[in-house]
């Protein structure tokens, strides 16, 4: 989950396999400090905090809800506040979060979920029982209440009590009023009545009711407090401009503002420059033995990166370093190679290759026991030349474009085989499928049969060269065992 606010979610890395005790891992984020829980129990929060606070948590809920994923278990246990900074508060626990795809649920299903004090309406089926990111403001409000009083609202009960206390909203009489208003908006019991999105939240600036705040003005500008005063991310750079308009006596009212649009539209970053320098940051990283960072999706506050590395993956330091060097962290897709494979990691170092890859690949499985068959289907990018590779663990590589069936899209059912070898841990072994996308055939691929990936890739690379072609390269992975 990344984006310009993505730094209040805890990161979550990479996920695989662990070779010596066969158990699946997952990488994550290691965030220190206590709950929101137990700091606003022992003391609770003044307003100006908690004004801060919400702000930062709507922003990273709006990356989330963004990329269609509802958390549905916001609660001051799931907020971490490292050395007790709200302004460095993390949203944790994302086990029960559900996408808003068609049809998609998590491992309990599309139901219930989350803790019965915080829970909104429509988890409990009202109101249609539609749960969409107006569900986590709802929880959200809640949360801010306790943070206030230092003791959650009682919004718990039997069954019967727990539905009708979210029938109204509750008594708030006792919340400062500089933040009553947006918290009697977000818990509205009616989703409609709520804020539009988790930005309006978060942009909120006491200056009316927040499903009252508008996006752009007139013409076309951030119109609240907040953008004003460029906390939308370019505040620090419009900062001098202010400075600068009061030199020249601009800078009363309306007219600083209309003066420094003018002037920031004259100075402010290319968008294009700024994407291509992400795209060179992230290939420089992908320099060493067995190495390789591919941009894939990049915008002005998202990039997608794939990394492949033979032993200890790099995401940690290109999370890092492109975090410094561009605000926000990249999401990472981690291919981890066996050295046999590194070959294909110093061929996607060194060639020409288009960042966004009009190929889609998708199989039946990703992990299957030997002498299953692994299905599949891969999209075709028109007017394009496709050839689709299989690489296994021992760095053999075939090509099976001829085996596939062609009706808009390559569909595949390929048996997969794990040669036994005596003495051999019996650990999972990663096999890739691997596409290939080029303006012309290429004659290096056509006529090649099982081959090892230390002979195939230079030959690859070499008339890539030669024939001064960029290419698509879209990867895979699946574990045999």
């Amino acid at each position: 989950l990344n984006s310009l606010h993505h730094e209040a979610i805890v990161r979550y890395h990479a996920f695989s396999v662990d070779r010596d005790i066969l158990r699946p891992y997952l990488a994550m984020e290691f965030v220190e400090g206590d709950s929101l829980a137990k700091i606003a129990k022992q003391q609770p929060l003044p307003v100006e905090s908690v004004l801060l606070l919400a702000r930062r948590l709507a922003l990273g809920f709006h990356t989330a809800h963004e990329r269609g994923i509802i958390h549905r278990d916001v609660s001051p246990d799931n907020i971490i506040l490292p050395r007790n900074d709200v302004r460095e508060a993390k949203i944790i626990d994302f086990g029960i979060a559900r996408s808003t795809a068609q049809n998609a649920q998590t491992v309990i299903g599309g139901g219930f979920a989350g803790k019965h004090n915080y829970v909104s309406p429509e988890q409990l089926g009202l109101y249609g029982g539609e749960v969409t990111g107006r569900s986590d403001t709802y929880s959200l409000g809640l949360v801010l209440v306790e943070a206030l009083l230092g003791k959650p609202l009682d919004m718990g009960g039997s069954q019967v009590e727990i539905v009708e206390k979210r029938r109204t909203v509750p008594n708030l009489d006792c919340i400062d009023p500089r933040i009553r208003p947006l918290i009697v908006n977000m818990l509205q019991p009616d989703p409609a009545d709520r804020p539009s999105s988790m930005l309006v939240v978060a942009n909120w600036n006491g200056a009316a009711p927040a499903g009252a705040q508008t996006a752009t003005g007139s013409r076309g500008r951030q119109t609240s407090d907040a953008a004003k005063r460029g906390v939308n991310g370019n505040g620090t750079r419009r900062s001098w401009l202010y400075a600068m308009l009061a030199v020249l006596g601009l800078a009363g009212g309306s007219a600083a503002a209309y003066y420094a649009d003018f002037f920031w539209g004259l100075v402010k970053p290319d968008p294009q420059r700024k994407v291509e320098e992400m795209a060179r940051y992230i290939q420089s990283t992908g320099t060493g033995e067995c190495l390789a960072t591919l941009p894939r999706t990049l915008t002005q506050t998202a990039a997608l990166v794939e990394s492949f590395a033979g032993k200890d993956l790099p995401f940690k330091t290109l999370n890092d370093g492109f975090l410094k060097t561009f605000g926000f962290e990249p999401d990472i897709r981690a291919w981890l190679l066996t050295e046999n494979q590194c070959p294909f990691a110093t061929f996607l170092a060194k060639a020409k290759i288009e960042p966004a890859v009009n190929v889609k690949i998708e199989l039946g499985a990703t992990r299957l026991r030997s002498g299953q068959y692994l299905t599949g289907t891969v999209d075709l990018p028109p007017g394009k030349t496709i050839e689709i590779l299989q690489m296994s663990d021992d760095g053999m590589v075939e090509n099976i474009t001829g085996i596939m069936h062609t009706a808009g899209q390559k569909a595949f059912n390929l048996k997969v085989v794990r040669p036994e070898v005596h003495g051999e841990l019996p650990y999972e072994k990663p096999q890739m499928i691997i596409a290939i996308v080029s303006p012309a055939p290429l004659a290096s691929l056509r006529s090649l049969k099982l081959t090892g990936a230390d002979k195939i890739f230079p030959a690859l690379a070499a008339e890539i060269a030669t024939k001064g072609q960029t290419i698509g390269i879209a990867v895979k992975g699946f574990n045999i065992y």
